[in-house]
């Protein structure tokens, strides 16, 4: 490669009376665009640190303590199991049971407690002997309920799908030169980054708005 030449991906050469001029054009992370992904690094790093943390504290028993008189912080396991560690421990064991294709959907609500033990049982007082006629309950987990539900097979599908949408609208969000599409796809990214991170604790696939989302992020992708 000749040293005394450079590439640039964001050139216009045009003609002024007879002059040629090279226009070096401004990059999506000028200005604005530079304080927008640092916004977005932070807010996302954020919520990532938060939820993991969330996470380890309401699906594992886990607690976390300061002693004030001699400044000593305290990790322990916590007895008081919170309802969505029972909830998640019942998926788990469905997935052990059914791996493959899991029991099916909407059946959770129905045998989650024939995955449980007595003491398990007992931790859920709220719903342990209410009918499974009058129960609607789910893992409160997109992921251990798509592990219980539908399996590792399910769970391929969905991964593969959403995987697929997402790399469209990163492969249209590089290409693209339309500052407003690719502004629309920034939001996109974000919001369904949100969601995904939030289904750790919902399941999100039962929620209008994640689907409304889905679908703009993909229209944007064709315009």
């Amino acid at each position: 490669a000749d040293p005394f030449t450079a590439t640039f991906s964001r050139v216009e050469i045009s003609a002024e009376g007879g002059i040629p001029v090279i226009e070096v054009k401004r990059t999506p992370l000028d200005g604005w665009g530079r304080i927008a992904k640092r916004a977005f690094d932070i807010v996302f790093s954020l919520l990532f640190l938060s939820s993991v943390a969330l996470w380890i504290i309401t699906i594992y028993p886990v607690s976390f303590s300061l002693d004030e008189a001699s400044r000593i912080a305290h990790l322990s396991f916590n007895a008081n199991f919170d309802t969505r560690f029972y909830l998640a421990k019942a998926a788990m064991a469905i997935g052990e049971k059914y791996p493959f294709l899991g029991m099916g959907l909407g059946t959770f609500t129905n045998h989650f407690r024939e995955f449980l033990n007595k003491d398990d049982l007992a931790g859920l007082s709220m719903i342990r002997d209410t009918p499974a006629s009058l129960l609607r309950i789910d893992p409160h987990s997109l992921y251990f309920g798509i592990i219980a539900e539908l399996g590792f097979v399910g769970a391929a599908v969905l991964f593969i799908t959403l995987l697929f949408i997402l790399y469209e609208i990163i492969k249209t969000y590089i290409n693209n030169t339309d500052n407003y599409i690719k502004n629309s796809l920034y939001i996109f990214l974000a919001a369904i980054t949100g969601f995904l991170l939030n289904g750790f604790f919902v399941n999100i696939l039962s929620m209008r708005s994640f689907w409304v989302l889905l679908s703009f992020g993909f229209i944007t992708t064709k315009l």
